[in-house]
């Protein structure tokens, strides 16, 4: 793999990479950050995984299939961010349809990533992308 570094941050709303007018990458650079994630996650049977800086929670919409995963937490620092993502840590519809073999829990906290934070001890691993 090839990892490229590129940030689009402009007053606070991520752009997609066509509308900025620099290097274009295929995938997208979030794309193969996330891949990234989720490859390590995998090769380390990551159960309990926390998201700095989550955000959109794009991340963990992909981590919550993956089937090894029992526990995802978010953080980001943007409280009404996260309250308009609440959608994203509860059951799907299939969830009641097909079960996981291990349940889910989920949850999603307003925090930073400068500050020490005792809710997230104890995890296999902790992303921080895009922060």
């Amino acid at each position: 793999h090839t990892w490229v570094y590129m940030e689009a941050q402009v007053h606070g709303v991520c752009e997609e990479e066509s509308e900025l007018g620099g290097p274009k990458f295929d995938p997208p650079v979030y794309k193969q950050r996330y891949a990234a994630v989720i490859e390590i996650a995998r090769k380390f049977s990551a159960k309990k995984i926390v998201d700095v800086g989550c955000a959109e929670c794009k991340l963990i919409r992909l981590l919550k299939m993956e089937p090894y995963v029992e526990e995802l937490v978010g953080v980001d620092i943007d409280g009404a961010c996260l309250s308009r993502r609440t959608h994203v840590v509860q059951p799907l519809t299939t969830d009641y349809l097909c079960p996981r073999k291990r349940p889910l829990h989920m949850a999603l906290m307003e925090g930073s990533v400068a500050e020490v934070d005792a809710r997230i001890k104890n995890f296999d691993l902790l992303s921080l992308v895009e922060v």
